[in-house]
């Protein structure tokens, strides 16, 4: 075969390649992607006789409906005291709609933080799918969120008594623009730059943009959501301070109060803008002031509390109870998590080979253990 056959052959093979969509090929590329977070979506159908606007339209959900269902086979599995609609066959109230507004099986998507180009990213996670959030622009495009994200939440639900309702806004952590930047969840699914809260009459003005940002003091590092779904809590590894010294804080940013669809944070009454947040920092304590626990060797305990259930030898060693030499002196918190047993949070420090234990009190107040 001469040499020109071959390059057109291999030109017919490419573009026949190229020509097989399967369903799945998407002209768009992730940036960096670091941090995600769920979500929970779900269309209505088009069968719907109370309000034909919203047939094909989607809605956010709480995340928990997105659990009840089997993702292979898509039968329903209801959990103990779940409703069913007596006139329709295992039909929850809440997770699928009304009978005169039914949604189809909620869905679960995956919120994707892109560093490189400050963005989020949706993923369908049943129709194998990225997402354009905005069909008016073309290609591919996802949400800005500000430069490095470096955190996202997202709250199971809007509220805890109102569980119909999925969470009104999302929330990213921007490590360039040292701020938490608050984004309505209904964006991904909508097709267009605007809608949910950016629609409502009360953010009908100037300084709405002003109520979805809460500045920081210093770039974050992580940032997670309080066990009651009423405060977020970010790290801030080094923060310099008027004297010039560099610490380590937690700052606590409290969230509306439940049944607020337009808020996406506390507001000061008199401004409608987030209090400041040097309000609710905490410090965490440099190395030289955490206190060192007795030496803990590994023994039959470990194995009981971690329900292991087998034999094994101990290590002929015990864990170490004193900071390296070459540990610096100021805390750098990084990574947080709360336990949901015992409500403390525990926070990792790049400076350090330990983990600071903190106990969470009335009215904010965060106690070092």
């Amino acid at each position: 075969m001469s040499r020109a056959r071959q390059i057109l052959l291999l030109a017919v093979l490419g573009v026949l390649g190229c020509n097989n969509n399967n369903g799945n090929s998407v002209s768009f590329a992730f940036n960096r992607p670091e941090r995600l977070d769920f979500a929970c979506f779900a269309q209505y159908a088009e069968t719907g006789i109370t309000n034909p606007a919203l047939n094909g339209t989607w809605k956010v959900m709480p995340r928990s409906c997105c659990t009840v269902y089997d993702a292979t086979s898509f039968e329903l599995t209801l959990g103990p005291g779940q409703e069913r609609f007596p006139d329709d066959n295992q039909r929850p109230s809440l997770c699928l709609g009304t009978l005169e507004q039914p949604l189809k099986v909620p869905t679960l998507h995956a919120l994707v933080t892109q560093s490189t180009r400050g963005e989020v990213a949706a993923v369908d996670l049943v129709a194998n799918r990225v997402l354009d959030s905005d069909r008016q622009v073309p290609g591919f495009t996802f949400l800005d969120t500000g430069g490095l994200p470096s955190a996202i939440v997202v709250p199971p639900t809007q509220s805890e008594q109102n569980v119909v309702e999925g969470p009104v806004f999302f929330y990213v952590a921007s490590a360039e623009q040292n701020e938490i930047r608050a984004i309505p969840t209904c964006r991904f699914r909508s097709g267009s730059s605007t809608c949910g809260p950016d629609r409502d009459a009360a953010n009908a003005d100037a300084a709405y943009a002003d109520r979805l940002r809460v500045t920081l003091p210093g770039s974050p590092a992580d940032m997670i959501l309080g066990p009651d779904q009423k405060e977020l809590w970010v790290t801030l590894p080094a923060v310099q301070g008027v004297d010039g010294v560099t610490r380590g804080l937690l700052a606590r940013i409290a969230l509306p109060p439940e049944g607020d669809k337009v808020n996406a944070f506390a507001l000061d009454p008199a401004t409608r803008l987030p209090p400041p947040v040097s309000e609710s920092l905490y410090g965490v304590p440099a190395v030289s002031d955490v206190p060192m626990g007795e030496p803990v060797a590994e023994a039959t305990e470990y194995r009981t509390s971690c329900g292991l259930g087998v034999s094994y030898a101990a290590a002929n060693f015990t864990l170490p109870t004193a900071p390296r030499a070459d540990v610096k002196a100021a805390a750098e918190p990084q990574r947080m998590r709360f336990d949901k047993d015992s409500g403390l949070l525990f926070v990792s420090d790049r400076a350090s080979p330990g983990v600071h234990v903190f106990r969470p009190g009335p009215e904010g107040s965060l106690v070092a253990l």
